[in-house]
């Protein structure tokens, strides 16, 4: 059974809090979950200085917190083009990939399920 957890996040940050673990995971966007297993983002913006620790975070945790997120297709990649809409899951990921084809993982399993922090 999965467990249900609160998460807690900042707008602008590209982390968030697991509040029942106390531990911040790095954030990714549901629009990149390309199928059942696997998220594929094809321009990750690199050029933003939150890019390089955040990926740490992501290869040291080898967790993530999977997010729906509202687009604005005005603006730009790490503009504002996404807008967190809330929490879904917490994911163990695996095969981890950054290169010129974009960044990519596979999701190995849920977690936890998230529920609104108050």
């Amino acid at each position: 059974m999965v467990e249900t957890v609160r998460v807690r996040g900042q707008r602008g940050s590209w982390n968030a809090r697991v509040i029942e673990w106390a531990e911040d995971l790095p954030c990714v966007h549901r629009h990149f979950w390309s199928d059942a297993a696997d998220y594929v983002e094809p321009e990750p913006v690199t050029g933003d200085p939150a890019f390089t620790p955040w990926l740490a975070l992501l290869r040291q945790k080898r967790r993530c917190i999977l997010t729906a997120d509202r687009i604005d297709p005005s603006k730009p990649l790490g503009a504002g083009h996404f807008m967190r809409d809330g929490y879904v899951a917490v994911f163990e990921i695996d095969d981890i990939a950054h290169d010129e084809h974009g960044l990519r993982f596979r999701f190995v399993r849920p977690l936890a399920k998230v529920r609104r922090a108050r």
